[in-house]
């Protein structure tokens, strides 16, 4: 397993001569930005990615809905957190609207659409990735 960790890396890095990493293009890049020179980074490629295997074993066991949940999450979406800190009168940023992916839109704030720029989330996302910042009167400007 080491060694093929350790060629997969190699691929990644001369892959990354002519592409874009996608660790490094969303908010979330703080957590993937790696140390000067090409053997630390090198290492730090390495050790992130066993880090990721290693850890999250020591976190979850061998609990087979929480290794699904390292790959994907099913269960802990945007929805989940959202409902359940709604349950205990937590503090969340505002919810102007929700598509919830059969069609249905529902706007929860109808007085404050078309007010400002909005961020658009992703339910089973995470770092950013996915999410649209959009700006009032450039990206739109009807609800």
């Amino acid at each position: 397993m080491p060694i093929a960790m350790i060629l997969m890396e190699v691929c990644k890095t001369i892959k990354s001569f002519w592409e874009v990493d996608w660790m490094l293009e969303g908010p979330g890049r703080v957590f993937f930005i790696r140390p000067d020179g090409r053997v630390k980074s090198f290492l730090w490629s390495c050790y992130l990615c066993q880090s990721m295997f290693i850890g999250q074993f020591f976190f979850v066991g061998t609990n087979d809905n929480a290794i699904q949940h390292t790959w994907y999450d099913t269960i802990l979406t945007k929805n989940f957190w959202r409902k359940t800190m709604t349950e205990v009168d937590a503090r969340l940023p505002r919810d102007l609207a929700h598509w919830d992916g059969n069609g249905k839109l529902t706007i929860n704030y109808p007085e404050m659409m078309c007010k400002g720029d909005i961020v658009i989330k992703i339910n089973d996302s995470y770092l950013g990735i996915g999410d649209a910042f959009m700006n009032l009167g450039k990206d739109y400007s009807t609800i």
